[in-house]
């Protein structure tokens, strides 16, 4: 994905240098949570997911020309979350603390790359908490609190994530114990990763617990119709069955039959037409 997005924007973002793991943030919520204290409203969002389960990057937008730069082509984000370690670790106090993590933007900032007219108060600003909005995000903090027409008013932050969905052959437990996505289900919590990869639980726990199969309700209902930008669309006169192999052969050896060779692609089948 990173290698694509870099063939398609003319390697402007670049995949070995503007990608991080997800989970590298969290580096920096901790520092804010220490300089908020205790007693702020509102508390930064941590992902601590395993590093492996996604990758993020940040460009900055100019809202008015529509021109945009990785933010990490003129921001050294690697060594800045070294610092930010640093700060967490010394813990000395909100003034010390703020005034080491201002110098950490300075020292990492790079002006001479950075896109025409954005101040490094911006970077400030991305960075900065605002803990006054419980649904804040960053282009929150980039906006300027004052009237909408300020000239001054037109960076934006463009985050683009993107995450690895494991298949059975490169299955990770670890990924899954840290998981920070959990599903609900009738059988009680289960991360996303085991939900919907693996060894099927969303099947399994959809069979334990459908009311009718598909087949079934077709037969009983009638295939709903599928619409397009308003018109019906045709042609759609199959029903797609799918089956995990392990599924298949719970299901058969519940019923005492012999386990049937399945397929865990999509199979179409030929619906009977009922003559009344």
């Amino acid at each position: 994905m990173a290698q694509d997005l870099e063939d398609q924007l003319g390697g402007n973002l670049k995949a070995l240098r503007d990608w991080f793991p997800l989970s590298s943030y969290s580096a920096f919520t901790s520092v804010m949570d220490m300089l908020q204290g205790a007693d702020a409203p509102w508390g930064w969002s941590s992902c601590n997911c395993h590093p492996n389960c996604g990758i993020f990057t940040l460009m900055v937008v100019n809202r008015r020309t529509g021109a945009w730069t990785p933010l990490f082509d003129f921001f050294n984000y690697e060594q800045f979350m070294k610092d930010v370690a640093v700060i967490t670790d010394t813990a000395r106090g909100r003034k010390l603390s703020y005034a080491q993590l201002g110098m950490a933007i300075m020292r990492n900032f790079q002006p001479a790359r950075a896109p025409e007219g954005f101040p490094i108060s911006q970077i400030l600003n991305l960075f900065k908490p605002s803990s006054t909005n419980s649904n804040s995000d960053r282009n929150d903090r980039m906006k300027k609190q004052a009237a909408a027409d300020d000239p001054n008013d037109v960076w934006r932050v463009l985050c683009v994530e993107g995450m690895w969905f494991q298949d059975l052959f490169n299955y990770d437990f670890r990924r899954t114990e840290m998981c920070v996505i959990p599903y609900g289900t009738q059988e009680g919590e289960i991360s996303f990763c085991a939900y919907n990869t693996g060894v099927g639980w969303r099947q399994i726990i959809e069979n334990m617990h459908k009311t009718a199969g598909l087949a079934e309700w077709y037969q009983e209902h009638g295939r709903h119709a599928v619409y397009a930008k308003g018109k019906a669309v045709p042609n759609i006169g199959k029903v797609r069955t799918l089956s995990l192999p392990i599924v298949s052969a719970i299901l058969a050896q519940d019923n005492g039959e012999p386990a049937a060779a399945v397929t865990p692609y999509l199979v179409e089948e030929e619906q009977e037409e009922a003559v009344v």
